[in-house]
């Protein structure tokens, strides 16, 4: 999974070349989690992981501060992500 390094929304816009960003928003969105929308999107990262590659993805849209939870809505992300791509999905060790 990209995290969206290698864009101008890093850490706001999660996934993949595998992705259909459609059916992963739809999911996400309808776990109701606090404070935070999932809007389908691509993006093409310029650097890091997928360099140069179409991605599907969501872009994570925080509505409420007060109420968000980064915690659950990442690992909610990943879980579900996880779900629906296995196994395409993988979590890359970062570059040092």
């Amino acid at each position: 999974m990209s995290e969206g390094r290698g864009t101008t929304r890093p850490f706001e816009m999660v996934g993949a070349p595998y992705v259909n960003p459609d059916q992963l928003a739809v999911l996400l969105n309808s776990d109701g989690l606090p404070g935070v929308s999932f809007r389908a999107c691509r993006f093409e990262p310029t650097f890091h992981k997928f360099q140069n590659e179409p991605c599907g993805g969501v872009q994570v849209h925080v509505r409420d501060r007060k109420t968000f939870q980064p915690f659950l809505t990442y690992l909610t992300l990943i879980q579900q992500t996880y779900d629906l791509y296995e196994p395409e999905f993988r979590v890359a060790p970062t570059a040092l």
